[in-house]
């Protein structure tokens, strides 16, 4: 996890083919008790749900993920997040 000038940037690599098999949701929140859900697709591009931005890109047998959630997200200035992923 990174922090720039304007956002909290969260990075990591996948196996393309967990695409497939598991649910990854990126959780983000202002305390340890109340997040909110992000939900990792599974398609390389970008996409913009709310004001998060959610990129991958396919590296061949990887994914690259990067989720870009902007400060102005942050109530107080505190931005806390995690990654989830469950296989059903």
């Amino acid at each position: 996890m990174t922090r720039s000038p304007v956002a909290l940037e969260f990075s990591y690599t996948r196996l393309g083919a967990s695409r497939a098999d598991t649910t990854q949701t990126f959780q983000c929140g202002n305390n340890l008790t109340a997040w909110s859900d992000i939900v990792i697709t599974g398609a390389p591009g970008s996409s913009n749900p709310g004001i998060t931005t959610i990129t991958v890109i396919d590296n061949g047998t990887t994914d690259s993920i990067k989720i870009s959630i902007p400060k102005t997200a942050a109530p107080g200035g505190t931005l806390l997040g995690r990654l989830k992923v469950t296989q059903p």
